[in-house]
Protein backbone atom coordinates (compact mmCIF):
# COMPACT_ATOMS: atom_id res chain seq x y z
CA UNK A 1 0.00 0.00 0.00
CA UNK A 2 2.93 2.31 0.74
CA UNK A 3 4.04 1.94 -2.90
CA UNK A 4 0.53 2.85 -4.08
CA UNK A 5 1.05 6.37 -2.77
CA UNK A 6 2.98 8.16 -5.45
CA UNK A 7 4.09 11.34 -3.76
CA UNK A 8 5.69 12.06 -0.42
CA UNK A 9 2.82 14.41 0.41
CA UNK A 10 0.24 11.63 -0.05
CA UNK A 11 2.32 9.27 2.08
CA UNK A 12 2.61 11.91 4.83
CA UNK A 13 -1.12 12.57 4.81
CA UNK A 14 -1.90 8.84 5.03
CA UNK A 15 0.55 8.46 7.92
CA UNK A 16 -1.00 11.36 9.85
CA UNK A 17 -4.48 9.86 9.40
CA UNK A 18 -3.19 6.59 10.77
CA UNK A 19 -1.66 8.31 13.81
CA UNK A 20 -4.97 10.17 14.48
CA UNK A 21 -6.92 6.94 14.21
CA UNK A 22 -4.64 5.25 16.74
CA UNK A 23 -5.01 8.14 19.17
CA UNK A 24 -8.80 8.04 18.89
CA UNK A 25 -8.82 4.32 19.55
CA UNK A 26 -6.56 4.80 22.57
CA UNK A 27 -8.83 7.53 23.96
CA UNK A 28 -11.90 5.38 23.43
CA UNK A 29 -10.23 2.44 25.17
CA UNK A 30 -9.26 4.75 28.04
CA UNK A 31 -12.80 6.09 28.27
CA UNK A 32 -14.27 2.58 28.34
CA UNK A 33 -11.70 1.56 30.96
CA UNK A 34 -12.54 4.59 33.15
CA UNK A 35 -16.27 4.02 32.71
CA UNK A 36 -15.86 0.41 33.78
CA UNK A 37 -13.75 1.41 36.78
CA UNK A 38 -16.38 4.01 37.79
CA UNK A 39 -19.20 1.49 37.53
CA UNK A 40 -17.27 -1.13 39.48
CA UNK A 41 -16.44 1.45 42.18
CA UNK A 42 -20.06 2.56 42.39
CA UNK A 43 -21.15 -1.08 42.64
CA UNK A 44 -18.82 -1.50 45.63
CA UNK A 45 -20.17 1.67 47.24
CA UNK A 46 -23.72 0.31 46.93
CA UNK A 47 -22.69 -2.75 48.92
CA UNK A 48 -21.39 -0.58 51.75
CA UNK A 49 -24.40 -0.28 54.08
CA UNK A 50 -22.50 2.06 56.39
CA UNK A 51 -22.45 4.77 53.71
CA UNK A 52 -25.33 7.21 54.15
CA UNK A 53 -26.44 10.44 52.53
CA UNK A 54 -24.41 12.41 55.10
CA UNK A 55 -21.12 10.45 54.70
CA UNK A 56 -18.10 12.60 53.76
CA UNK A 57 -15.40 11.35 51.36
CA UNK A 58 -12.46 12.66 53.40
CA UNK A 59 -13.61 10.71 56.46
CA UNK A 60 -14.60 7.53 54.63
CA UNK A 61 -11.71 7.21 52.13
CA UNK A 62 -9.61 5.34 54.75
CA UNK A 63 -12.18 2.50 54.72
CA UNK A 64 -11.60 2.03 50.97
CA UNK A 65 -7.80 1.96 50.89
CA UNK A 66 -7.65 -1.81 50.36
CA UNK A 67 -10.50 -1.97 47.88
CA UNK A 68 -9.18 -2.93 44.38
CA UNK A 69 -11.83 -0.91 42.57
CA UNK A 70 -10.86 2.12 44.66
CA UNK A 71 -7.17 1.66 43.91
CA UNK A 72 -7.84 1.05 40.22
CA UNK A 73 -8.78 4.71 39.91
CA UNK A 74 -5.43 6.42 40.08
CA UNK A 75 -6.54 10.07 40.39
CA UNK A 76 -7.93 10.80 43.87
CA UNK A 77 -10.01 13.64 42.47
CA UNK A 78 -11.82 11.12 40.25
CA UNK A 79 -12.39 8.87 43.28
CA UNK A 80 -13.88 11.78 45.26
CA UNK A 81 -16.01 12.87 42.30
CA UNK A 82 -17.47 9.35 41.88
CA UNK A 83 -18.04 9.07 45.63
CA UNK A 84 -19.81 12.46 45.77
CA UNK A 85 -21.98 11.54 42.78
CA UNK A 86 -23.03 8.39 44.63
CA UNK A 87 -23.80 10.41 47.79
CA UNK A 88 -25.86 12.87 45.69
CA UNK A 89 -27.86 9.93 44.32
CA UNK A 90 -28.43 8.68 47.86
CA UNK A 91 -29.63 12.11 48.97
CA UNK A 92 -31.95 12.41 45.98
CA UNK A 93 -33.42 8.96 46.61
CA UNK A 94 -33.78 9.74 50.29
CA UNK A 95 -35.59 12.98 49.48
CA UNK A 96 -37.82 11.19 46.98
CA UNK A 97 -38.63 8.57 49.59
CA UNK A 98 -39.40 11.20 52.24
CA UNK A 99 -41.50 13.11 49.71
CA UNK A 100 -43.42 9.95 48.87
CA UNK A 101 -43.94 9.09 52.56
CA UNK A 102 -45.09 12.66 53.23
CA UNK A 103 -47.50 12.48 50.30
CA UNK A 104 -48.85 9.11 51.49
CA UNK A 105 -49.23 10.36 55.07
CA UNK A 106 -51.06 13.50 53.97
CA UNK A 107 -53.42 11.42 51.84
CA UNK A 108 -54.02 9.04 54.78
CA UNK A 109 -54.88 12.01 56.99
CA UNK A 110 -57.23 13.39 54.33
CA UNK A 111 -59.08 10.07 54.24
CA UNK A 112 -59.34 10.03 58.06
CA UNK A 113 -60.68 13.61 58.19
CA UNK A 114 -63.33 12.78 55.61
CA UNK A 115 -64.67 10.03 57.88
CA UNK A 116 -64.81 12.18 61.02
CA UNK A 117 -67.75 14.41 62.09
CA UNK A 118 -66.00 17.61 61.01
CA UNK A 119 -67.85 20.49 59.37
CA UNK A 120 -66.78 23.79 57.85
CA UNK A 121 -66.74 25.63 61.21
CA UNK A 122 -64.95 22.96 63.29
CA UNK A 123 -62.06 24.57 65.18
CA UNK A 124 -58.47 23.31 64.86
CA UNK A 125 -58.27 22.30 68.54
CA UNK A 126 -61.47 20.27 68.22
CA UNK A 127 -60.34 18.65 64.97
CA UNK A 128 -57.06 17.55 66.63
CA UNK A 129 -58.93 15.76 69.39
CA UNK A 130 -61.08 13.97 66.83
CA UNK A 131 -58.34 12.60 64.60
CA UNK A 132 -55.75 11.91 67.33
CA UNK A 133 -58.23 9.73 69.21
CA UNK A 134 -59.12 7.90 66.01
CA UNK A 135 -57.61 4.36 65.99
CA UNK A 136 -56.70 4.67 62.32
CA UNK A 137 -54.38 7.54 63.26
CA UNK A 138 -53.24 6.33 66.68
CA UNK A 139 -52.15 2.90 65.33
CA UNK A 140 -50.14 4.30 62.41
CA UNK A 141 -46.65 5.25 63.64
CA UNK A 142 -45.54 6.42 60.21
CA UNK A 143 -48.55 8.73 59.94
CA UNK A 144 -47.68 10.26 63.31
CA UNK A 145 -44.29 11.34 61.92
CA UNK A 146 -46.05 13.83 59.64
CA UNK A 147 -44.82 17.36 60.28
CA UNK A 148 -47.31 19.43 62.37
CA UNK A 149 -47.36 22.10 59.66
CA UNK A 150 -48.36 19.46 57.11
CA UNK A 151 -51.07 18.19 59.48
CA UNK A 152 -52.44 21.73 59.82
CA UNK A 153 -52.18 22.23 56.06
CA UNK A 154 -54.32 19.10 55.45
CA UNK A 155 -56.85 20.35 58.04
CA UNK A 156 -57.05 23.77 56.36
CA UNK A 157 -57.42 22.15 52.95
CA UNK A 158 -60.23 19.92 54.29
CA UNK A 159 -62.02 22.85 55.96
CA UNK A 160 -61.67 24.91 52.75
CA UNK A 161 -63.21 22.02 50.80
CA UNK A 162 -66.10 21.82 53.30
CA UNK A 163 -66.59 25.60 53.11
CA UNK A 164 -66.68 25.41 49.31
CA UNK A 165 -69.24 22.59 49.47
CA UNK A 166 -71.34 24.56 51.97
CA UNK A 167 -71.14 27.74 49.87
CA UNK A 168 -71.99 25.80 46.71
CA UNK A 169 -75.01 24.31 48.47
CA UNK A 170 -76.08 27.74 49.73
CA UNK A 171 -75.65 29.20 46.25
CA UNK A 172 -77.72 26.40 44.72
CA UNK A 173 -80.44 26.94 47.33
CA UNK A 174 -80.29 30.71 46.73
CA UNK A 175 -80.49 30.30 42.96
CA UNK A 176 -83.35 27.80 43.30
CA UNK A 177 -85.20 30.19 45.60
CA UNK A 178 -84.57 33.12 43.24
CA UNK A 179 -85.89 31.12 40.29
CA UNK A 180 -88.96 30.13 42.29
CA UNK A 181 -89.55 33.71 43.44
CA UNK A 182 -89.16 34.99 39.88
CA UNK A 183 -91.71 32.42 38.69
CA UNK A 184 -94.06 33.53 41.49
CA UNK A 185 -93.66 37.20 40.50
CA UNK A 186 -94.27 36.43 36.84
CA UNK A 187 -97.39 34.43 37.75
CA UNK A 188 -98.71 37.28 39.93
CA UNK A 189 -98.02 39.81 37.16
CA UNK A 190 -100.05 37.59 34.83
CA UNK A 191 -102.88 37.67 37.41
CA UNK A 192 -102.73 41.48 37.44
CA UNK A 193 -102.82 41.53 33.62
CA UNK A 194 -105.94 39.35 33.69
CA UNK A 195 -107.60 41.79 36.11
CA UNK A 196 -106.61 44.70 33.85
CA UNK A 197 -108.08 42.97 30.80
CA UNK A 198 -111.33 42.34 32.68
CA UNK A 199 -111.39 46.03 33.77
CA UNK A 200 -111.17 45.11 37.47
CA UNK A 201 -107.98 47.17 37.70
CA UNK A 202 -107.98 50.65 36.23
CA UNK A 203 -106.16 53.90 36.81
CA UNK A 204 -108.31 54.69 39.87
CA UNK A 205 -108.13 51.25 41.49
CA UNK A 206 -107.18 50.83 45.15
CA UNK A 207 -105.60 47.77 46.74
CA UNK A 208 -108.57 47.17 49.05
CA UNK A 209 -110.84 47.09 45.99
CA UNK A 210 -108.95 44.38 44.13
CA UNK A 211 -107.92 42.33 47.19
CA UNK A 212 -111.16 40.26 47.23
CA UNK A 213 -110.34 39.14 43.67
CA UNK A 214 -106.88 37.80 44.58
CA UNK A 215 -106.96 36.82 48.26
CA UNK A 216 -107.54 33.10 47.56
CA UNK A 217 -105.58 32.86 44.31
CA UNK A 218 -102.42 30.73 44.67
CA UNK A 219 -100.56 33.22 42.46
CA UNK A 220 -101.04 35.80 45.21
CA UNK A 221 -100.53 33.40 48.13
CA UNK A 222 -97.23 32.12 46.64
CA UNK A 223 -95.87 35.68 46.73
CA UNK A 224 -96.38 36.15 50.47
CA UNK A 225 -93.21 36.23 52.54
CA UNK A 226 -90.73 36.13 49.67
CA UNK A 227 -88.00 38.69 49.06
CA UNK A 228 -88.08 41.36 46.35
CA UNK A 229 -91.13 43.27 45.18
CA UNK A 230 -94.28 42.69 47.23
CA UNK A 231 -97.75 42.10 45.72
CA UNK A 232 -98.75 45.61 46.80
CA UNK A 233 -95.73 47.15 45.03
CA UNK A 234 -96.44 45.19 41.85
CA UNK A 235 -100.07 46.32 42.01
CA UNK A 236 -99.06 49.99 42.24
CA UNK A 237 -96.56 49.46 39.42
CA UNK A 238 -99.46 48.19 37.31
CA UNK A 239 -101.65 51.18 38.20
CA UNK A 240 -98.77 53.55 37.43
CA UNK A 241 -98.23 51.86 34.07
CA UNK A 242 -101.94 52.25 33.26
CA UNK A 243 -101.73 55.92 34.24
CA UNK A 244 -98.66 56.40 32.04
CA UNK A 245 -100.43 54.69 29.16
CA UNK A 246 -103.51 56.94 29.48
CA UNK A 247 -101.51 60.16 29.77
CA UNK A 248 -102.58 61.39 26.33
CA UNK A 249 -106.28 60.67 27.06
CA UNK A 250 -106.00 62.47 30.39
CA UNK A 251 -104.37 65.42 28.65
CA UNK A 252 -107.21 65.50 26.08
CA UNK A 253 -109.87 65.62 28.85
CA UNK A 254 -108.02 68.45 30.58
CA UNK A 255 -108.08 70.39 27.30
CA UNK A 256 -111.86 69.86 27.10
CA UNK A 257 -112.25 71.24 30.64
CA UNK A 258 -110.51 74.42 29.48
CA UNK A 259 -112.34 74.56 26.14
CA UNK A 260 -115.80 74.39 27.72
CA UNK A 261 -114.73 76.52 30.69
CA UNK A 262 -116.06 74.00 33.18
CA UNK A 263 -116.15 75.52 36.65
CA UNK A 264 -114.72 73.18 39.25
CA UNK A 265 -115.95 73.55 42.82
CA UNK A 266 -115.08 71.40 45.85
CA UNK A 267 -118.63 70.02 46.01
CA UNK A 268 -118.98 69.25 42.28
CA UNK A 269 -120.16 65.63 41.79
CA UNK A 270 -118.99 63.34 38.99
CA UNK A 271 -122.31 62.98 37.08
CA UNK A 272 -122.63 66.77 36.89
CA UNK A 273 -118.98 67.05 35.80
CA UNK A 274 -119.55 64.41 33.09
CA UNK A 275 -122.67 66.20 31.83
CA UNK A 276 -120.61 69.30 31.02
CA UNK A 277 -118.95 67.53 28.05
CA UNK A 278 -120.60 67.00 24.66
CA UNK A 279 -120.98 63.18 24.34
CA UNK A 280 -119.27 63.08 20.95
CA UNK A 281 -116.13 64.71 22.41
CA UNK A 282 -115.55 62.00 25.04
CA UNK A 283 -116.48 58.92 23.01
CA UNK A 284 -113.71 56.30 23.21
CA UNK A 285 -112.20 57.72 26.39
CA UNK A 286 -112.25 55.35 29.37
CA UNK A 287 -114.62 56.43 32.13
CA UNK A 288 -111.82 55.76 34.64
CA UNK A 289 -109.63 58.33 32.86
CA UNK A 290 -112.40 60.97 32.99
CA UNK A 291 -112.93 60.12 36.65
CA UNK A 292 -109.20 60.55 37.28
CA UNK A 293 -109.31 64.05 35.74
CA UNK A 294 -112.40 64.81 37.84
CA UNK A 295 -110.59 63.66 41.02
CA UNK A 296 -107.56 65.81 40.19
CA UNK A 297 -109.67 68.89 39.48
CA UNK A 298 -111.82 68.55 42.63
CA UNK A 299 -108.74 67.87 44.74
CA UNK A 300 -107.10 71.06 43.44
CA UNK A 301 -110.34 73.00 44.10
CA UNK A 302 -110.44 71.70 47.66
CA UNK A 303 -106.79 72.57 48.19
CA UNK A 304 -107.40 76.07 46.82
CA UNK A 305 -110.44 76.50 49.08
CA UNK A 306 -108.43 75.30 52.07
CA UNK A 307 -105.61 77.72 51.29
CA UNK A 308 -108.03 80.64 50.89
CA UNK A 309 -109.66 79.75 54.19
CA UNK A 310 -106.27 79.66 55.88
CA UNK A 311 -105.38 83.09 54.49
CA UNK A 312 -108.77 84.51 55.54
CA UNK A 313 -108.31 83.16 59.06
CA UNK A 314 -104.88 84.76 59.18
CA UNK A 315 -106.29 88.14 58.05
CA UNK A 316 -109.13 87.90 60.60
CA UNK A 317 -106.70 87.14 63.41
CA UNK A 318 -104.67 90.19 62.50
CA UNK A 319 -107.82 92.40 62.56
CA UNK A 320 -108.86 90.93 65.91
CA UNK A 321 -105.40 91.59 67.34
CA UNK A 322 -105.64 95.23 66.21
CA UNK A 323 -109.09 95.51 67.81
CA UNK A 324 -107.74 94.05 71.05
CA UNK A 325 -104.98 96.68 71.00
CA UNK A 326 -107.66 99.40 70.48
CA UNK A 327 -109.54 98.13 73.55
CA UNK A 328 -106.45 98.83 75.63
CA UNK A 329 -106.59 102.51 74.56
CA UNK A 330 -110.28 103.11 75.42
CA UNK A 331 -111.01 105.98 77.80
CA UNK A 332 -112.07 105.49 80.48
CA UNK A 333 -110.02 102.25 80.72
CA UNK A 334 -111.90 98.95 80.61
CA UNK A 335 -112.12 97.04 83.91
CA UNK A 336 -113.17 93.52 84.79
CA UNK A 337 -116.62 94.88 85.60
CA UNK A 338 -117.10 96.56 82.22
CA UNK A 339 -119.77 95.23 79.87
CA UNK A 340 -119.85 95.20 76.07
CA UNK A 341 -122.87 97.49 76.05
CA UNK A 342 -120.85 100.05 78.05
CA UNK A 343 -117.73 99.80 75.90
CA UNK A 344 -119.37 99.52 72.46
CA UNK A 345 -120.27 103.26 72.13
CA UNK A 346 -116.66 104.16 73.03
CA UNK A 347 -115.07 102.11 70.23
CA UNK A 348 -117.60 101.37 67.48
CA UNK A 349 -116.53 104.33 65.35
CA UNK A 350 -112.86 103.33 65.31
CA UNK A 351 -111.47 101.74 62.13
CA UNK A 352 -110.31 98.64 64.07
CA UNK A 353 -113.92 98.01 65.10
CA UNK A 354 -115.58 98.67 61.76
CA UNK A 355 -113.60 95.93 59.91
CA UNK A 356 -115.02 93.23 62.23
CA UNK A 357 -118.45 91.73 62.61
CA UNK A 358 -120.38 92.18 65.85
CA UNK A 359 -119.72 88.55 66.68
CA UNK A 360 -115.95 89.00 66.23
CA UNK A 361 -115.93 92.17 68.36
CA UNK A 362 -117.80 90.46 71.22
CA UNK A 363 -115.41 87.46 71.02
CA UNK A 364 -112.33 89.70 71.32
CA UNK A 365 -113.94 91.74 74.14
CA UNK A 366 -114.81 88.62 76.16
CA UNK A 367 -111.25 87.30 75.81
CA UNK A 368 -109.90 90.73 76.81
CA UNK A 369 -112.01 90.76 80.03
CA UNK A 370 -110.93 87.20 80.77
CA UNK A 371 -107.28 88.22 80.52
CA UNK A 372 -107.88 91.15 82.91
CA UNK A 373 -109.29 88.75 85.50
Amino acid sequence: MYRCLKTAEERKTAFMKYIDQCKREEREEERIKLQKEREEFRAVLKLRTDITASTKYKKYAENLKDEPTFLAIEDDRDRESIFNEYISDLRRKEKDKLRMIRKENMEKLRQILRKLPINYNTLWKDAQILFKTCSEYADDEQLQTLDPLDVFSVYEEHIKSLEDQYNDMKEKVRMTRRREERKNRDAFKELLRELCNSHVINVRSKWKEIYPYIQNDHRYLDMLGQSGSTPLELFWDTVQRIEDDCYQEKKAVMELVKTYDIKITPDLNFPLFLSKFPPDRINGIESSVIHLVYDDCVFKAKMKQREEKRKEEKRLKKKMDMFKYALKKVTPPITIHSTWEEVKPLIETKPESQVLTEENRIEVFNKFIKRLK
